[in-house]
């Protein structure tokens, strides 16, 4: 007995299945990350060391080219790149993609170690960082408001942010702009020196009166107690009693003296020097961006956030707001919302067409039944294995939704030509599938094997393998579904449920449906004929045939090769955010980029119209206009 048979003998037992299937699936889908690409491992590695302090020539000779020397060995590493900026030393490693990258952060560690010691004793340790398309923010949020920018800072870090880390796939939030109090020292240059003291011994002395450490533990009663030496400074009075040296008592006419920090310097209160500035619409904000938890669905959090955000305003002063200045997920939905759309419709049309072609309504209820049931499970797969929602997977299940009804298609026509021999109906389904299977089984496995050689040189294929990979994988899974489907739920369908009938065992009696029947008949007979008719010319004319087939080919080779180009991306028009990144000479002060900027930002106020948001952001990410 083959699985025909057991479909058609056992109806129910498949369509138990078939519903425990789509059911599960149906759970799981709205669990499915959702993403605009595909993840994509970049095989690169940073290495970071900080140098305070040192010049980026010293960080060049000290730093860089040290562990350069060292780093250059590693196994798969195809290109090294570094850069030597004050008191930073950045190292770009870039590996093959069959690199195993967790294998290759582990040999920079070892080598890392080998070489820590020969490093200056000022420079912390290498840091590695590994490239994550995850750690990208998500959305960006701007703290406006007439307060001052100390206090934007303060509510964003310790009362926003806190906030959104609760949001459900909200994995971190990074706070940028605004303005961070500190203390700071102002030392006198001419007290120093009389005094014979450096800025090395002050800041010795500082660490060591700022202290927080355990003293041990004592037991009492059965009990045990843990100690703390709490020695923190708690005001500016005592950090200015901080004791920096005590002069003995030949060096101050018999007296001993100390020197205390107020003695050779001003201590205040004031504005950290700032790394970034945050403008939006000619405001000064506090920016706060939003990173989503890896694997999770961005839409979703994106909406978690939204949902959060009334909350969070009104735990605000009244003279602030919180506004959303970007968000990547407008995007995704936007595109996704089209391919849905597109898949949908191009569903409902593939039934409507086999509608016309079959003009027998139960056939195309079976197969209306396969198509939902193969997106189902193929997206329930999709879950299983880890891929996400991407506009790649869903063009892989969009191209394989035409391929998903053509084996139910020539299972349920070979069905019906039984049907219309007289052939019972369990008969007809056993015998009708039979038939087809070989035929249906080898169509579907020679187009699987148009997508071996991507698979096998996927890593050869670099960035482009890893993207097309989600779309193999769901056209494979789609059509090996079609392929299951077709054997088993088809028969069960026809035979049981949707019983199939031709038009002597059933005829129809309504006289308009008999006329359209009709005519469709006649078309489709026509169509037939026309076809016959062709075959035949080519087959009596075959050098005339196959010399009009090699010019078509020679002409698309030549048209392929004056081809105005070729596009890793095709422009899109469905972001409407405009961004212009500015890059100035290493050394640049803040101030002056932000200068410069402005004077882009007026430029741009003139010659454009109808942006929503005007954001201005200079030391870190970018300039960028939101329409």
């Amino acid at each position: 007995m083959n699985i025909t048979e057991i479909s058609v003998k056992r109806p129910v037992t498949i369509i138990v299945i078939a519903l425990l299937l789509t059911g599960l699936a149906a759970f799981m889908v709205p669990s499915l990350a959702v993403d605009l690409y595909p993840e994509i491992d970049i095989p690169t590695i940073s290495v970071v060391t900080s140098y305070t302090g040192a010049s980026p020539e010293e960080v060049e000779d000290s730093v860089t080219k040290l562990l350069e020397q060292q780093l250059s060995a590693l196994s798969g590493l195809e290109k090294i790149t570094s850069t030597s900026s004050e008191g930073r030393s950045d190292i770009s490693l870039e590996f093959g993609y069959s690199v195993d990258l967790d294998e290759a952060t582990n040999d920079i560690r070892d080598k890392l170690e080998r070489v820590r010691s020969a490093l200056p004793t000022d420079a912390d340790s290498p840091q590695i960082r590994k490239f994550d398309k995850s750690s990208m923010p998500i959305m960006r949020l701007s703290l406006n408001g007439d307060i001052p920018a100390a206090t934007l800072t303060y509510l964003a870090d310790n009362q926003i942010a806190p906030m959104l880390d609760r949001v459900d796939g909200v994995a971190s939030t990074e706070v940028t702009g605004g303005e961070t109090r500190e203390v700071k020292v102002y030392i006198s240059a001419e007290r120093l020196e009389a005094l014979g003291l450096s800025i090395s011994q002050i800041m010795t002395s500082v660490s060591a009166e700022n202290i927080l450490l355990s003293a041990g533990s004592i037991e009492k009663s059965n009990m045990t107690y843990n100690i703390r030496f709490n020695d923190q400074y708690a005001d500016l009075d005592a950090i200015s009693r901080t004791i920096i040296k005590t002069l003995p008592s030949s060096e101050n006419n018999g007296q001993s003296k100390i020197i205390r920090l107020e003695d050779i310097a001003d201590i205040k209160i004031g504005a950290e020097d700032p790394t970034s500035i945050v403008k939006v619409n000619d405001n000064k904000s506090v920016s706060i961006r939003i990173i989503n938890e890896t694997g999770s669905n961005t839409v979703q959090v994106a909406g978690n956030v939204r949902a959060a955000l009334p909350d969070i305003q009104k735990a605000l002063p009244d003279q602030l707001s919180l506004d959303i200045i970007y968000d990547q997920t407008t995007l995704i939905s936007a595109i996704l919302d089209q391919v849905y759309s597109s898949a949908f419709q191009g569903g409902l049309l593939a039934v409507f067409i086999l509608f016309i072609f079959l003009r027998n309504i139960r056939s195309t209820m079976v197969i209306g039944v396969t198509i939902p049931v193969s997106i189902l499970i193929t997206l329930g797969a999709m879950y299983f294995f880890g891929i996400t929602l991407n506009m790649i997977s869903l063009a892989g299940l969009v191209l394989g939704l035409g391929m998903i009804v053509d084996n139910s298609i020539v299972i349920l026509e070979n069905i019906f030509k039984y049907r219309e021999r007289g052939a019972k109906l369990n008969t007809s389904a056993i015998l009708g599938s039979r038939e087809m299977v070989t035929a249906i089984t080898a169509s579907t496995m020679t187009t699987l094997c148009v997508f071996i050689p991507m698979i096998i040189w996927q890593n050869e294929l670099g960035m482009i393998g890893q993207i097309f990979q989600d779309l193999i994988f769901t056209i494979a899974i789609s059509m090996i579904t079609s392929l299951v489907v077709a054997l088993t739920l088809v028969p069960a369908l026809g035979s049981h449920y949707f019983k199939i009938y031709s038009r002597k065992q059933k005829p129809i009696k309504n006289k308009l449906l008999v006329a359209g029947d009709g005519v469709i008949e006649k078309l489709i007979g026509g169509l037939g004929k026309g076809y016959s008719k062709s075959l035949d010319f080519a087959l009596r004319n075959r050098a005339l045939t196959l010399s009009l087939v090699g010019v078509m080919f020679i002409l698309s080779i030549a048209q392929f090769t004056t081809m105005s180009g070729i596009q890793f991306q095709p422009p899109s028009s469905s972001d409407d955010t405009v961004t212009v990144d500015l890059v100035m000479p290493v050394g640049t002060s803040l101030e002056h980029t932000e200068e410069v900027l402005l004077e882009m930002e007026d430029i741009i106020k003139d010659e454009i119209d109808g942006y929503r948001n005007l954001i201005l952001t200079a030391g870190s990410g970018g300039f960028g206009t939101t329409k």
